[in-house]
C-alpha cells in the first residue's frame, strides 16, 4: 500500500527554531510542504505571514529586528551578508535609528530592493564575515564604509565613526585600510572623516 507524503514536521520545527521562525520558500518546500499548503498558511488571517518575496515568518504579529535581519538574508540568498547600519547594530555600536536593512549580494545574482531591504550587488564581497547563529554580517570597518551610502548627513556618519573608534569596535588604521579598497565614488565621507583628525586615537 502506498504511503502518503506530507510535511516533515520534525525537520520543519527544527528549522524554525534555528532561524527564529523565518524561512524561505525553498526551505519550506524542502521540509515537505507543497505550494498549496504554503499558500494556505500565509493566507489572510493564517498562521504565517509573508515578509518578502519568497520569505515567510511562521508566526503572527510584528516581526522583531532579528527576524527582519534573517528575512533580508534569506531573500538575498547564499553568501550574502548584512552591512552598514544593520551590521554595526550587530556589533553593538551606537547608530541612528533606521528601518532599512542593507545586505551585500554577490554580483551576478539579481535581487531588487524590496520593502525594508536594500540589496547591494558587489564584486567586493568580504573575505571574512561575522556570524551570530544564522545571521552573517560584515566586520566593523566594512560596515562603516557602507554606512556612508545609507546615511543622509555627514554629521551622522562622523558620529558613527567616532563612536566606533571610542568604543574600540574598530581602530583608525583598520578604517584606513578599508578606505584604500573602497571605490572612490563611495569613499568621500570616510576619507573626510579620517582627514579631519578629530577622531580619538585608537589604542
Amino acid at each position: 500500500m502506498a504511503h502518503s507524503t506530507g510535511p516533515d514536521a520534525a525537520a520543519l520545527h527544527k528549522l524554525l527554531l534555528k532561524q527564529d521562525y523565518v524561512l524561505s520558500r525553498a526551505e519550506a518546500l524542502g521540509c515537505g510542504l507543497t505550494d498549496r499548503q504554503l499558500r494556505y498558511r500565509i493566507r489572510p488571517g493564517g498562521p504565517w505571514q509573508r515578509l518578502l518575496p519568497g520569505v515567510y515568518l511562521a508566526v503572527t504579529g510584528t516581526p522583531t529586528r532579528q527576524q527582519l535581519d534573517l528575512a533580508a538574508l534569506r531573500y538575498a540568498g547564499r553568501g550574502s551578508a548584512l552591512t552598514g547600519i544593520a551590521a554595526l547594530r550587530r556589533h553593538g555600536a551606537r547608530v541612528p535609528g533606521r528601518d532599512i536593512v542593507t545586505v551585500l549580494v554577490p554580483r551576478g545574482r539579481t535581487r531588487e530592493d524590496q520593502s525594508f531591504v536594500r540589496a547591494w550587488p558587489t564584486t567586493r564581497m568580504p573575505e571574512f564575515v561575522c556570524g551570530d547563529g544564522p545571521v552573517r554580517f560584515t566586520m566593523v570597518a566594512r560596515a562603516i564604509a557602507d554606512a556612508a551610502r545609507e546615511l543622509d548627513s555627514f554629521r551622522d556618519f562622523r558620529a558613527v565613526v567616532a563612536d566606533a573608534v571610542q568604543q574600540r569596535h574598530c581602530k583608525i588604521d583598520v578604517l584606513a585600510r578599508e578606505l584604500a579598497g573602497t571605490p572612490m565614488r563611495y569613499s568621500g565621507w570616510l576619507r573626510r572623516a579620517l582627514a579631519l583628525r578629530a577622531l580619538p586615537a585608537a589604542g
